[in-house]
């Protein structure tokens, strides 16, 4: 973010949509990233907010895109609604609208929107000191940091079901890969501003729902496992086993990350001889934390060992 006015404006169509912010300020003096709706059409427009994250302002950059990570997951407190008449403009969020950054300080937002009809989104950077209502619509063009990372992109939602059993062995769900090895490629899409296309590299603020049907014909349990790839990783990852709870872990506060490459955090450990038949459902949901490097390699690992010794407590491990 290097000035005043519009970081990136959007047309949204009838239907749902992912907006992700993700703004430094770069400016000596605070700064405040506005999310302005607008109806865009004829008629009134009924949109909600299905579910959303915000974090910061704060430098520690890896905090806040884990914390926001949690947040989108965790089940959503309400859902906020609203109705645009024909011109009508307003602020998505006030609690974005109220917070100014300092210097080199990061906000997160992620939210998931519904609308019925056509909407425009315009997010903007002001001064602490410009006055915000009336909203100023008439902002000139933010000047662009060069990195295109603004877009607008199909498909925020990634799911996939995969049948596995812990006698053929260790397993591999590879997230944000770049596309290097074709198993996760980024987003495509079009900076609306320009018609440049874009690639959504790490595919951060898509949500992933991954299904894994396990079987057990062998008698061994298993953990999930999480291990980056690219870089630090810090973040909340959801797993579900059968019809046992749905289980969030957290990277731990006393490290932020789990260390790249080498080690790999512990998500959840099961054993599927806990839950009725010899075959059931895992489920995996994460969305990629902002400040973290991808990819990172999510493995499900079969171990032995007697059964009358307990399962390890929950919570991150490294191994």
């Amino acid at each position: 973010m290097l000035g005043e006015g519009v970081l990136y404006e959007a047309s949204l169509a009838a239907g749902t949509h992912r907006l992700y912010l993700y703004h430094v300020n770069g400016l000596t003096e605070p700064m405040r990233f506005l999310a302005v709706a607008s109806n865009a059409g004829d008629g009134n427009v009924r949109f909600r907010i299905q579910r959303e994250a915000l974090e910061g302002p704060s430098a520690n950059y890896l905090a806040v895109g884990r914390a926001a990570s949690e947040r989108f997951l965790a089940p959503p407190v309400q859902t906020l609604a609203g109705v645009f008449g024909p011109g009508d403009v307003g602020p998505l969020d006030n609690e974005l609208l109220a917070i100014a950054a300092a210097r080199d300080q990061l906000v997160n937002g992620i939210y998931r929107i519904e609308t019925d009809g056509p909407m425009r989104v315009t997010v903007m950077a002001l001064r602490q000191s410009t006055p915000t209502f009336p909203l100023p619509m008439n902002l000139p063009p933010s000047a662009d940091d060069g990195d295109n990372r603004e877009g607008t992109f199909a498909g925020t939602t990634r799911s996939g079901t995969y049948a596995w059993s812990t006698e053929s062995g260790m397993a591999r769900l590879r997230i944000g890969d770049g596309g290097e090895f074709e198993t996760d490629p980024p987003l495509s899409g079009v900076d609306e501003e320009d018609g440049a296309a874009r690639l959504l590299r790490g595919n951060y603020g898509v949500e992933y729902a991954i299904d894994v049907d396990v079987s057990a014909p062998d008698g061994q349990r298993f953990a999930v496992l999480l291990n980056p790839r690219g870089g630090n990783y810090g973040g909340a990852v959801e797993t579900t086993f059968g019809p046992g709870p749905a289980v969030m872990q957290l990277v731990p506060e006393e490290s932020l990350v789990v260390p790249p490459t080498t080690e790999a955090g512990v998500v959840g450990i099961y054993d599927p001889f806990t839950v009725a038949g010899d075959a059931d459902r895992l489920t995996i949901r994460l969305t990629p934390a902002g400040a973290s490097s991808l990819a990172i390699d999510l493995l499900l690992v079969p171990f032995g060992g007697p059964r009358e010794k307990p399962l390890p407590p929950a919570g991150w491990m490294l191994y």
